[in-house]
């Protein structure tokens, strides 16, 4: 049955053909289906096989054309996983956007010299075009025949219907593709989003301990010595003088009660003993390898709970105490132990060291952190023992503020 009278002139011309293969809309759509990057489909297959045994044909292809090759991306009956253009008659359905019907290529005007004939012993041909939802064309579905063969119309519509099959199968894979790539590209987003807010979170955290450090260095401190020397005042002074020094009192309390408020809404009012010791092993194993030194470390504080200004007093007693090990030690290990017993935290920092210089000055150091432990009710002792320098603090659990009592 000659099936050629009724359907769509085949455009055989080489420029035009070669033209509309290279149209980029039509390119543009071939490779947004990724088909080419991905390769043969189970789906394909299937839908190849049905049609092979449908036609009775030995050869069936699904094929897609570019610029520049013809990539058979499934198939049955050969081997090849593409061929030049110079081989294709897939190209002419392509290019005409309509199907291509040869009972006999022998004897065909157009195809009885061409290569696929006389490389690859083709003698009859029937393809029909893979037209996207868009419109372009992609690709061909055909079935090869060795001999010459009369095609019948039930042959192309079955076909027409399988290619139809073809590119619904290949438009919802590459949606799916798409899909899970969007996906793919929310999750990264979603993780980079996470780890920023992470970063700036710690950010946040830093600069709140900087800042906490920094009234505690200063203002807590300077509020404290004063307090201290309030303590120290002749109060048997005439009546003027000890209203005086009532009013400076009274400032001074008021003063440091707006600090400690001020630090209790910087860092978390009550912290868990475990927080705590996490947070000392951390910071006491930064600074150990910033000096390249061992830090041996047993801390268990499971069993406490500190507010806010004797939590950030003793992390930063730490990390003084244990930098200032690294500095003055002569070896290359520095102990830090931490417990709770009898109501108190007792931390002690060791190194193989000759003690700090200055260690007991007015001004040192140390002294400024015995002075702060006192007024939390704790202590400082600083201690040598053969080839070990050590520092131990004590700071009670739970404390009541202490409150500044003045003579009658």
């Amino acid at each position: 049955m000659d099936l050629d009278d009724d359907q769509p002139r085949i455009d055989f011309d080489p420029d035009r053909v070669q033209a509309a293969l290279e149209d980029p809309s039509r390119l543009a759509a071939l490779h947004r289906l990724q088909l080419l990057e991905h390769g043969s489909d189970d789906r394909f297959d299937a839908i190849t096989r049905l049609a092979g045994r449908i036609l009775g044909t030995p050869i069936c292809l699904m094929t897609l054309v570019d610029g520049g090759r013809q990539y058979i991306t499934s198939k049955i009956g050969i081997d090849l996983s593409e061929t030049p253009l110079s081989h294709s008659f897939c190209k002419y359905v392509v290019g005409s956007g309509a199907p291509l019907i040869v009972d006999d290529t022998a004897i065909h005007d157009e195809l009885a010299d061409h290569p696929a004939v006389l490389d690859w012993g083709a003698g009859a041909y029937i393809g029909v075009p893979l037209i996207l939802s868009s419109g372009d064309v992609i690709g061909s579905l055909c079935g090869i025949d060795r001999t010459a063969r009369g095609w019948t119309a039930d042959d192309l519509e079955t076909l027409t219907t399988l290619a139809a099959s073809i590119v619904t199968e290949a438009e919802l894979l590459s949606c799916g593709r798409a899909l899970e790539a969007a996906e793919q590209q929310s999750s990264q987003r979603r993780l980079v989003v996470e780890r920023l807010m992470d970063e700036l979170r710690d950010l946040r955290e830093t600069e709140q301990r900087h800042v906490v450090r920094a009234m505690q260095d200063h203002s807590l401190r300077d509020l404290t010595t004063a307090m201290e020397l309030l303590r120290a005042a002749d109060w048997s002074a005439d009546a003027p003088a000890r209203e005086r020094l009532a009013t400076v009192t009274a400032h001074l309390e008021l003063a440091t009660d707006s600090l400690i408020g001020l630090i209790d809404d910087l860092v978390p009012p009550h912290v868990d003993g475990a927080d705590v010791g996490a947070q000392l092993q951390a910071d006491a194993r930064t600074v150990t390898d910033r000096f390249g030194l061992e830090l041996t470390t047993a801390i268990d504080l499971t069993d406490c709970e500190l507010d806010a200004p004797a939590r950030m007093l003793l992390v930063r007693a730490v990390v003084e105490l244990v930098q200032n090990a690294c500095i003055y030690s002569l070896g290359r290990r520095v102990w830090l132990r931490a417990s709770v017993l009898d109501g108190f935290v007792h931390v002690r920092v060791a190194d193989e060291g000759a003690g700090w210089v200055g260690a007991t000055d007015a001004n040192s150091t140390l002294s400024f952190l015995a002075r702060e432990l006192y007024a939390l009710d704790g202590t400082l002792e600083p201690a040598r023992s053969g080839d070990e320098f050590a520092v131990t603090l004590r700071l009670p659990v739970r404390r009541t503020p202490a409150q500044v009592s003045f003579p009658g």
